[in-house]
């Protein structure tokens, strides 16, 4: 079965993006919507909603009107204190802490299995109002497919992997969450997204681009500089083109949830315990959360 469901996504990821939209809309017919109360939100102003909605779906990405707290973030990295970070694309270093960072290493990521079991992680990933609106470009009510944050490392020769830009093709149909938890400025790494590129059949091969491919294609105008402060939290639909800056100076923490109409194939799901008596959607949590 996960070998069908690998063949699955890597053929999903060779469709034209026409099918893979008219699939996608199929899909999310059978799956169905909730009945979510965005007006409970701690990031979305009353009001707002359908400004966000109609942002992510035709330009590709909305900024949240109200950030993460500065103590929910200051809990959260205390919680991360506790825990070893991995480089993915080296695993052969093995885990190690932000305070030994080996010299090659780009990034350190948190394991999934950890991060799933810090309630403030869980209540901005199922945060009322992020959810209805992640529902309404879906299409049908969210799955939670990944929980992720790591650290961008600074003082490095060039930029790696997805430090140049990319388009993202985890499902037929997602979109990610962004929060950063430091100060982020141009010197440290920001996430830079194209604008319009989610809905441009241009560039379509699976690949890293170069900045001037992105610039003849798209326009200069159109490549946004997300320097913002921490606790700030976006929306993107990263099947538009997007890279993280490589870090001048300085290190980057970010805390990413993707959301998509089905599990990503290519991940092997764990849950986790829930994190105290804290009620979220058997549905959505599924893949992270054991089951109440």
């Amino acid at each position: 079965m996960k070998a069908l469901q690998v063949l699955g996504f890597k053929l999903m990821r060779k469709m034209p993006p026409q099918l893979r939209n008219r699939i996608s809309s199929s899909i999310a017919k059978r799956i169905g919507k909730l009945d979510i109360d965005a007006e409970r939100s701690s990031f979305i102003e009353k009001g707002s909603i359908g400004r966000h909605i109609a942002s992510l779906c035709e330009q590709g990405y909305t900024e949240l009107d109200r950030p993460l707290p500065a103590e929910k973030i200051e809990a959260i990295k205390d919680f991360l204190g506790t825990l070893k970070c991995y480089d993915p694309y080296h695993p052969e270093h093995g885990d190690f802490s932000i305070d030994n960072v080996p010299p090659e290493t780009h990034v350190g990521h948190y394991r999934r299995e950890d991060l799933v079991s810090n309630p403030d992680i869980m209540a901005a990933a199922n945060d009322e109002g992020i959810l209805k609106m992640v529902q309404e470009f879906l299409g049908a009510k969210p799955t939670i497919s990944n929980v992720t944050i790591w650290w961008s490392f600074g003082g490095r020769s060039k930029a790696e992997h997805a430090q140049l830009f990319h388009r993202d093709l985890d499902d037929y149909r997602f979109c990610k969450l962004f929060i950063y938890l430091t100060d982020v400025s141009s010197e440290t790494g920001p996430h830079i997204f194209v604008k319009n590129s989610s809905n441009a059949n241009k560039l379509l091969k699976i690949r890293r681009y170069t900045d001037e491919e992105i610039k003849q294609a798209f326009g200069q105008e159109n490549i946004i500089e997300l320097s913002r402060p921490k606790g700030s939290a976006f929306l993107v639909n990263t099947y538009g083109f997007h890279k993280g800056m490589l870090p001048k100076a300085g290190n980057r923490l970010l805390l990413q949830v993707q959301y998509s109409l089905k599990p990503i194939a290519v991940e092997t799901y764990h849950p986790g315990k829930r994190a105290g008596n804290i009620q979220y959607d058997n549905y959505i949590n599924r893949l992270l959360l054991e089951q109440k």
